[in-house]
């Protein structure tokens, strides 16, 4: 029997206040491992850093998504509701499909959103009547028609907006109940989505709902110790290789898919003008600021807070000594480094 949606939404909303800290939060290896491996099935890469992951898509522009990582903590709290919705969703579609085409289906559905007429509202329960005839008893029928009936005809009783047969129908109730900006913080929906309806998450999901990996508010990382990470047991088996082909003959996939699951990667592409500087580092001018008591002002008057700028030079690492440090401090894990040459190698 389906349960009332609406006070799903409600008892998610406030466990949500009640128990969601703002803090920055750390997120275990193994759920790492477990969400890097689903979204690179869907040929995108996902890089960890300590509060923030950095999602890059599968597009030829490779655009990245910064994310928080408190939205995957966020993303706990409306599992049991998305789970709940697929079933409304899935059962009313199912009823539908039975009598309408696909078009068809649509121009209902959207004119059960706005309509008023209580005719059009009785003959879509006539319907839930006749081809839900033989699955439930008989009280639970009449509750299951109305719960139907006001999924479909008053999206603000289960704080949706967009239409029941979208795919990312899902987004606005989810959003709301989380109480964030739709424009800038959709990709929380994502996430949950995949909680609620990807089995490989059960384990991890009710880990990350522990609030032991909450960090404390107003502290910075502990000194780092170089002895205790030298002592730490760390990973074995790395190795060179080259991949050669032309363009499309996918190298990229065949890298991807052999070292992305289970590693940190990174990703160098070597053209005529990529120098060994590029990509070891080196001394470059770096802006100091001097402590002043004059204020500056800019165009728009606005007050600047840095001082008084100096050069300096610093040495700024390349790719080769980012991905090496990170190796250093992360002994426990693989690393990969991607390097890509424009004549068709990849090593």
């Amino acid at each position: 029997m389906l349960e009332n949606l609406r006070e799903v939404g409600l008892r998610t909303r406030q466990q949500y206040r009640d128990n969601f800290i703002a803090n920055e939060f750390i997120l275990p290896d193994n759920f790492k491992d477990i969400y890097g491996a689903n979204i690179r099935e869907n040929r995108q890469t996902v890089d960890f850093t300590a509060h923030t992951a950095v999602i890059t898509t599968a597009s030829r522009d490779k655009l990245k998504m910064y994310i928080p990582n408190q939205w995957f903590r966020m993303a706990t709290f409306t599992v049991e509701y998305i789970k709940v919705f697929n079933q409304y969703r899935t059962l009313l579609l199912e009823v539908l499909s039975k009598t309408y085409d696909q078009k068809e289906q649509a121009s209902l559905i959207k004119e059960l959103k706005k309509s008023k007429d209580q005719t059009v509202i009785d003959d879509f329960k006539g319907l839930l009547s006749s081809s839900l005839e033989g699955n439930f008893e008989a009280d639970e029928k009449l509750t299951t028609i109305e719960l139907l009936t006001k999924f479909a005809t008053d999206y603000g009783w289960w704080f949706g907006k967009k239409t029941i047969d979208r795919p990312d129908s899902y987004y606005s109730p989810v959003l709301r109940l989380l109480e964030v900006v739709n424009a800038s913080q959709s990709y929380i929906a994502e996430i949950s989505y995949k909680f609620a309806t990807d089995s490989v998450f059960n384990d991890v999901v009710r880990e990350l709902m522990q609030d032991e990996h909450i960090a404390p508010p107003n502290t910075i990382d502990s000194p780092f110790d170089l002895n205790q990470v030298l002592t730490q047991q760390r990973m074995t088996g790395g190795f060179n290789e080259i991949v050669y082909g032309a363009p499309g003959t996918g190298k990229s996939k065949y890298v991807e898919d052999k070292y992305g699951i289970k590693t940190i990667s990174t990703r160098v592409v070597f053209h005529p003008d990529y120098t060994v500087f590029d990509f070891i580092g080196s001394y470059k001018p770096v802006p100091l600021y001097k402590e002043t008591d004059t204020q500056f002002l800019t165009v728009d008057r606005t007050p600047v807070e840095r001082g008084e700028p100096w050069i300096d030079y610093q040495f700024v690492p390349g790719p080769f000594i980012n991905c090496l440090v990170r190796a250093l401090l992360n002994p426990t894990q693989m690393h990969t480094l991607m390097r890509q040459f424009q004549n068709g190698f990849l090593a």
